[in-house]
């Protein structure tokens, strides 16, 4: 489809160009950008309502939303203040809360459907044993319109938010893999915000 955009494009041109010829009034450049406007919905209309929706459903519920806080013992920190409920790669350990506590990553969540170009990723905290939501990251990718992604070779690179940029920097500890560049962007900006250290009320 994106290679027979040229054709369309000089169509709408002729098309155009013939219209002004018959309009013989004033404003002829607000017709102008009016023909032009009706000549790129056809192609466009999901860019104009997806683009728009994006940002709307990015700034109702996108990003971090805490629900629930566990508060830990001194025991589940190291000296240094760093939490023991992570591996050494910088990842949630499911096993240290042997199963407790589960975080479920939803990659393209079926739940949510649209027909514009808009996905949905979640990852969630749960309780296992009552079965709560304690957390969960929203974020919301936009994939471009339909021209753009129908019958080419190229891949399209698509827009997200929130970025892992909007959110607060982790610690400078050395423990925290980030620092050596081998741990997961996700470290310390999500599960230390629902798992407390009982005695200082938050994890550093």
């Amino acid at each position: 489809m994106i290679f027979l955009m040229p054709i369309y494009f000089v169509i709408a041109l002729v098309g155009i160009y013939q219209l002004m010829k018959v309009y013989e009034g004033r404003h002829k450049w607000l017709r102008f950008f009016l023909l032009a406007f009706l000549f790129y919905l056809p192609v466009g209309w999901d860019v104009l309502l997806g683009r728009a929706y994006f940002h709307y459903l990015c700034h109702k519920d996108g990003g971090v939303h805490i629900y629930q806080t566990v508060e830990l013992d001194s025991e589940n920190w190291y000296a240094d203040g760093s939490p023991k409920f992570y591996d050494i790669k910088g990842n949630f350990d499911e096993d240290y809360f042997e199963g407790r506590y589960i975080q479920v990553d939803i990659f393209r969540g079926h739940d949510f459907k649209t027909q514009l170009p808009i996905l949905r990723d979640l990852i969630r905290v749960i309780d296992t044993d009552s079965g709560l939501v304690f957390g969960e990251v929203i974020s919301y990718l936009y994939i471009g319109g339909w021209v753009i992604n129908t019958w080419q070779p190229f891949s399209t690179r698509g827009q997200r938010c929130p970025r892992l940029s909007d959110y607060p920097e982790p610690s400078e500890l050395q423990d925290n893999p980030l620092v050596k560049g081998i741990g997961p962007k996700w470290y310390r900006k999500f599960t230390s915000y629902i798992f407390l250290n009982k005695n200082n009320k938050e994890v550093e």
